[in-house]
């Protein structure tokens, strides 16, 4: 690399977060909700969400350039990315976007020194009761959470069920599985099995419909209250909010739980072995400073499972960047 371009370089990725910062705030705003199938003036955006006229266009100018957006004449319509941040669009990431753009995740990344020096989360340095806490005091946050990690998991649940065969199983447990989506939708592809939804209490109690002649529920923790037995345990996003000793014990109270032929399927991220670049690495540094957890490569798999008695049978990249650790017991 010359010296120019590691200047440029440099540069780059100090100025990077304005282009994000902007974009958290146009989606908290709900702009792209007042730009419909025609352009609109930045007089008229402004009025319609009370912002400073000169300042929208200059967040906009710099947005556009980046693809979200796109200027014509004295306005701007919508690209194809722009039309993600509609709260109407079938696909929208605008709870997810607000959801890195709010003070859970942007004071926490502010006090990512903490994690740097002491190896633990940073978020405990600026919210110390952690994460679920701040969540459950701030309602709106916890809100936007919740909408973020249910479009997160539908995109998800694509993927996984274009992936796997789960036919050969009769009893499913999805453990942490949050609404149940995934587990509805592994219920949809096989009609012969039965489906165990393992949550917290709280989840549970606020499930609502959720129940069906083929789908119960389970309240309890999964690090110590005993779990359903099941052919097929599933742990969806749930391995990486831990660092490895909580996981161990996630994995351990499995164990106890599963028969010698059953399946546990894993779907996280895998990590490369090597320094290739991959998606997951950014998301690898919001789990260190948010929960402590971790993106894990296969030997860390390997051996995260093989401490809790399992080995990985065979690891499955779907068509998105998740994988699916399948594993048995030993």
């Amino acid at each position: 690399m010359q010296q120019a371009e590691a200047i440029d370089l440099i540069l780059q990725l100090t100025r990077g977060y304005l282009a994000p910062r902007c974009l958290h705030v146009v989606a908290d705003l709900g702009i792209a909700d007042h730009i419909g199938e025609r352009a609109r003036s930045l007089t008229e955006l402004a009025e319609a969400t009370a912002t400073n006229p000169d300042a929208l266009a200059r967040t906009f100018g710099l947005l556009a350039t980046q693809g979200v957006f796109a200027a014509t004449g004295n306005g701007y319509a919508h690209t194809a990315a722009s039309r993600l941040l509609r709260s109407d669009h079938p696909r929208s990431m605008r709870s997810f976007v607000r959801l890195y753009g709010s003070d859970i995740c942007w004071s926490t990344l502010g006090a990512l020194e903490h994690s740097l020096r002491a190896g633990a989360p940073a978020l405990l340095k600026v919210f110390p009761d952690g994460l679920f806490a701040y969540l459950r005091a701030n309602p709106e946050v916890g809100r936007v959470f919740d909408e973020a990690m249910t479009r997160k998991s539908r995109a998800e649940v694509a993927a996984i069920i274009q992936s796997y065969d789960f036919s050969g199983f009769r009893t499913v447990a999805d453990i942490g599985g949050g609404r149940g989506h995934l587990l509805q939708t592994v219920l949809d592809v096989n009609q012969f099995a039965q489906g165990i939804l393992f949550e917290l209490p709280q989840v549970v109690a606020n499930l609502g419909a959720v129940a069906t002649t083929r789908l119960s529920s389970q309240p309890g923790d999964f690090f110590k209250d005993p779990l359903p037995r099941a052919d097929a345990y599933l742990l969806s996003n749930v391995v990486h909010d831990w660092a490895d000793e909580q996981a161990t014990a996630i994995l351990l109270n499995v164990r106890r739980a599963i028969p010698d032929a059953g399946k546990l399927l894993v779907f996280e991220n895998v990590m490369p072995e090597g320094p290739e670049a991959y998606r997951a690495r950014a998301l690898d540094i919001l789990m260190l400073a948010l929960t402590g957890g971790r993106e894990r490569t296969r030997s860390e798999y390997e051996r995260l499972l093989d401490g809790a008695d399992f080995r990985i049978t065979k690891v499955i990249q779907t068509a998105i960047p998740m994988s699916i650790v399948e594993a048995e017991p030993v």
